[in-house]
């Protein structure tokens, strides 16, 4: 389950630490503007995932994960 989280969590850390760390905003208005730029670079050089596993070998890989869902 952690790899799904840490793909995720990707996105959020790079626009933290490639766009906003270390710089000031004087207003939300200027962040917002800063985070509307990256999220459209981002999605033009929008590379993906390849995912290592598929759901039923995940199932059988984080089964003691899944059978606490289903009790």
């Amino acid at each position: 389950m952690g790899v799904g989280v840490n793909i995720a969590e990707n996105e959020p850390s790079t626009l933290t630490v490639q766009w906003v760390k270390g710089r000031r905003f004087a207003t939300t208005e200027e962040l917002r503007e800063a985070v509307i730029a990256w999220a459209m670079e981002c999605n033009h050089n929008q590379k993906g995932v390849q995912w290592q596993f598929i759901t039923d070998k995940a199932r059988i890989k984080l089964d003691r994960l899944y059978t606490k869902f289903l009790d």
